[in-house]
């Protein structure tokens, strides 16, 4: 008889410890979400804005019998953008009259080039970078920096080293100081594709 109650009690103590206790267990989870959520509005009076471009100087040469070869010796800016977060894609063009002197001659056959710049955001920027393309500048526009849809958002600038920018004057040219006027034109590219 004793036996038989010291093995009951042995099995009521078993039964005690593998039962859950059911009053905490509501309180006890392995995880769970919620979330953060931000507006970000547009501006309706939001402009896209070229805020910088660049003066090219190449110094003086002297002229003889042959044709010349010149590297800028000043670009005093970056070609920089401005855009307030608007996605359409935009795109910066230059173009240039002929490069004529004060007494109105004109240096015939010069050809002002631009490299692939360097693009480089303006402070901290997540957005897909815009391209620098290479130009020879004429009288009609040509793309020099550009962005696709959803891309060149934030500030952006295009560098170009003094190496990247060169003029070439063909042989036949009377001395003087020549300028040419650069015309330098943003535009919104909504038909841009997305890269």
């Amino acid at each position: 008889m004793k036996k038989s109650l010291a093995l009951a009690a042995v099995l009521g103590v078993a039964t005690l410890l593998a039962t859950p206790v059911v009053g905490n267990a509501a309180e006890i989870t392995s995880g769970g979400t919620t979330t953060a959520t931000v507006g970000l509005e547009q501006d309706p009076s939001a402009q896209l804005a070229l805020t910088k471009a660049p003066t090219i100087e190449f110094g003086s040469e002297k002229i003889g019998a042959g044709e010349l070869h010149l590297k800028a010796t000043s670009v005093d800016d970056d070609i920089t953008v401005e855009n307030p977060g608007l996605a359409d894609g935009w795109q910066v063009t230059v173009a240039g009259t002929q490069f004529t002197s004060s007494s109105s001659k004109t240096l015939t056959g010069a050809e002002l080039k631009f490299a692939e710049g360097t693009v480089a955001a303006v402070g901290e920027n997540s957005s897909e970078a815009p391209a620098s393309s290479a130009v020879t500048v004429a009288g009609d526009d040509s793309t020099i920096f550009s962005a696709s849809q959803n891309a060149g958002l934030g500030t952006w600038g295009n560098k170009h080293e003094l190496s990247d920018v060169t003029l070439d004057i063909p042989a036949g040219n009377v001395a003087g100081t020549y300028t040419s006027t650069l015309t330098w034109t943003l535009t919104s590219a909504p038909t841009v594709p997305a890269a």
